[in-house]
Protein backbone atom coordinates (compact mmCIF):
# COMPACT_ATOMS: atom_id res chain seq x y z
CA UNK A 1 0.00 0.00 0.00
CA UNK A 2 3.00 2.35 0.42
CA UNK A 3 4.26 2.39 -3.17
CA UNK A 4 0.63 3.36 -3.97
CA UNK A 5 0.32 6.09 -1.30
CA UNK A 6 3.58 7.58 -2.02
CA UNK A 7 3.59 7.15 -5.79
CA UNK A 8 0.50 8.61 -5.48
CA UNK A 9 1.99 11.84 -3.89
CA UNK A 10 4.96 11.70 -6.13
CA UNK A 11 2.71 12.68 -9.47
CA UNK A 12 0.76 15.04 -7.87
CA UNK A 13 3.18 17.07 -6.33
CA UNK A 14 6.86 15.89 -6.72
CA UNK A 15 9.80 14.75 -4.39
CA UNK A 16 9.56 17.52 -2.25
CA UNK A 17 6.51 17.80 -1.11
CA UNK A 18 5.93 14.19 -1.09
CA UNK A 19 8.67 13.98 1.83
CA UNK A 20 7.62 17.18 3.06
CA UNK A 21 3.94 15.58 3.63
CA UNK A 22 4.88 12.00 4.84
CA UNK A 23 8.82 11.27 4.91
CA UNK A 24 8.24 8.12 6.61
CA UNK A 25 5.99 7.24 3.86
CA UNK A 26 8.85 7.31 1.73
CA UNK A 27 10.76 4.80 3.58
CA UNK A 28 7.82 2.32 3.65
CA UNK A 29 7.53 2.67 -0.53
CA UNK A 30 11.49 2.30 -1.05
CA UNK A 31 10.96 -1.18 0.81
CA UNK A 32 8.23 -1.85 -0.79
CA UNK A 33 9.46 -1.70 -4.27
CA UNK A 34 12.19 -3.47 -3.61
CA UNK A 35 10.10 -6.26 -1.94
CA UNK A 36 8.53 -6.38 -5.88
CA UNK A 37 12.09 -6.49 -7.55
CA UNK A 38 11.76 -2.50 -8.27
CA UNK A 39 15.46 -2.28 -6.79
CA UNK A 40 16.15 0.87 -9.05
CA UNK A 41 12.99 2.75 -7.76
CA UNK A 42 14.15 1.95 -4.17
CA UNK A 43 16.99 3.64 -4.21
CA UNK A 44 15.73 6.61 -6.27
CA UNK A 45 13.38 7.51 -3.00
CA UNK A 46 16.24 6.55 -0.98
CA UNK A 47 18.48 9.27 -2.67
CA UNK A 48 15.65 11.58 -3.09
CA UNK A 49 15.08 10.72 1.26
CA UNK A 50 18.85 11.61 1.62
CA UNK A 51 18.63 15.01 -0.11
CA UNK A 52 15.64 15.91 1.93
CA UNK A 53 16.55 14.36 5.46
CA UNK A 54 14.18 15.22 8.30
CA UNK A 55 15.98 17.80 11.69
CA UNK A 56 16.77 15.24 14.28
CA UNK A 57 14.17 15.54 16.43
CA UNK A 58 14.44 18.44 18.64
CA UNK A 59 15.80 20.48 15.59
CA UNK A 60 13.67 23.25 13.91
CA UNK A 61 12.88 22.09 10.10
CA UNK A 62 14.86 24.16 7.95
CA UNK A 63 13.54 25.11 3.92
CA UNK A 64 15.56 23.10 1.81
CA UNK A 65 18.23 25.23 0.04
CA UNK A 66 18.04 26.11 -3.87
CA UNK A 67 20.17 23.35 -4.89
CA UNK A 68 18.89 20.94 -2.79
CA UNK A 69 15.16 21.28 -4.99
CA UNK A 70 17.19 21.09 -8.20
CA UNK A 71 18.50 17.63 -7.36
CA UNK A 72 14.49 16.70 -5.75
CA UNK A 73 13.22 17.78 -9.21
CA UNK A 74 15.76 15.88 -11.35
CA UNK A 75 15.45 12.65 -8.86
CA UNK A 76 11.46 13.84 -10.09
CA UNK A 77 12.31 13.24 -13.66
CA UNK A 78 14.07 10.37 -13.45
CA UNK A 79 10.47 8.89 -11.35
CA UNK A 80 9.17 10.19 -14.33
CA UNK A 81 10.89 8.41 -17.11
CA UNK A 82 10.91 4.86 -14.64
CA UNK A 83 7.14 5.25 -14.09
CA UNK A 84 5.71 7.00 -16.81
CA UNK A 85 1.81 6.18 -15.75
CA UNK A 86 -0.21 3.78 -13.43
CA UNK A 87 -0.12 1.19 -15.09
CA UNK A 88 3.71 0.69 -14.85
CA UNK A 89 2.88 0.07 -10.99
CA UNK A 90 0.83 -3.09 -12.31
CA UNK A 91 3.46 -4.30 -14.71
CA UNK A 92 5.63 -4.46 -11.55
CA UNK A 93 3.13 -6.35 -9.51
CA UNK A 94 2.27 -8.79 -12.28
CA UNK A 95 6.00 -9.25 -12.84
CA UNK A 96 6.41 -10.21 -9.04
CA UNK A 97 3.16 -12.14 -8.95
CA UNK A 98 4.31 -14.58 -12.48
CA UNK A 99 7.61 -15.09 -10.72
CA UNK A 100 6.12 -15.57 -6.69
CA UNK A 101 2.56 -17.05 -7.28
CA UNK A 102 3.40 -19.12 -4.27
CA UNK A 103 2.34 -16.01 -2.34
CA UNK A 104 -0.74 -15.24 -3.52
CA UNK A 105 -3.70 -17.69 -2.58
CA UNK A 106 -5.77 -18.48 -5.73
CA UNK A 107 -9.07 -16.35 -5.80
CA UNK A 108 -12.15 -18.83 -5.41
Amino acid sequence: MAVIRFHSLIMSAGFSNSLEVDYAQANRAADGFRFFGADELGQLIDDACGVAAPPAEGDEPTELTDDQELELLELDGRYYELVPTDSRLVDIFRRYLAEHPEQFEPLR
